[in-house]
């Protein structure tokens, strides 16, 4: 009975080691949801700009006086505000792709460690029954059914052993690709930080270019 109660723990750490985390997995959904949703607007906004850099190109060849050049002025700032906004949706995608990198990162290291411990389990039970001959297992036991069920435990439990070494190395592996692509993303998220301020001062210093030329066509 002893021996039966100890395989249906072991059973049971097993099966925790490999239940879905839902809490997490929700909160996972909803920030995918938002990153899917800045991706789509992040095409909507490079679309735009290709759009402004075409009208870019046929407003130039048009220029031949103060208000052509008003105008290619005026196009210009609407595709560097347009590029501000892209600059400023792929810094909140990099962001949400941290968090979710982070979730990610978290739920690896909680299902390694639950993995780790199926394990010794599994190492434990199979370590009491390494010295038992397959004669003192039989005379253990009433009927040859409840020898055989003994032996397929024994070697479920060999299984189960294979299966988790394979499992730890998985996760150790997706653990050590999903840190290093945070750090790919915390580098792009300040190479767009540096880009969005340095496209704020072009904007800043086109609208400063546009008003004199404005000022200059009422003189």
């Amino acid at each position: 009975m002893h021996r039966q109660r100890s395989k249906f723990s072991i059973f049971i750490v097993i099966v925790c080691a490999l239940a879905p985390f839902v809490v997490l997995a929700q909160s996972a959904d909803e920030v995918r949801a938002k990153i899917d949703a800045r991706n789509t607007e992040i095409k909507r906004l490079e679309a735009e700009i290709q759009k402004y850099q075409d009208e870019l190109k046929k407003t130039r060849k048009e220029i031949t006086n103060i208000s052509g050049a008003v105008s290619e002025l005026s196009v210009t700032s609407k595709k560097l505000n347009t590029g501000i906004t892209l600059t400023e949706k792929k810094i909140e995608t990099a962001e949400l792709r941290i968090i979710e990198l982070n979730q990610e990162i978290e739920r690896k290291g909680t299902e390694l460690e639950r993995s780790q411990n199926g394990l010794s389990s599994i190492v434990r039970a199979l370590d009491e029954r390494e010295n038992v001959t397959g004669i003192e297992l039989l005379l253990e036991h009433d009927d040859f059914s409840q020898f055989w069920s003994q032996v397929d435990s024994l070697l479920t439990l060999g299984d189960s052993l294979d299966s988790h070494i394979d499992e730890l190395r998985a996760i150790s592996r997706e653990l050590a690709k999903n840190k290093n692509t945070r750090e790919e993303e915390k580098g792009s998220l300040q190479t767009f930080r540096t880009d969005l301020s340095d496209q704020k001062k072009v904007a800043d210093y086109n609208r400063t270019l546009k008003q004199e030329l404005l000022d200059e066509t009422k003189s």
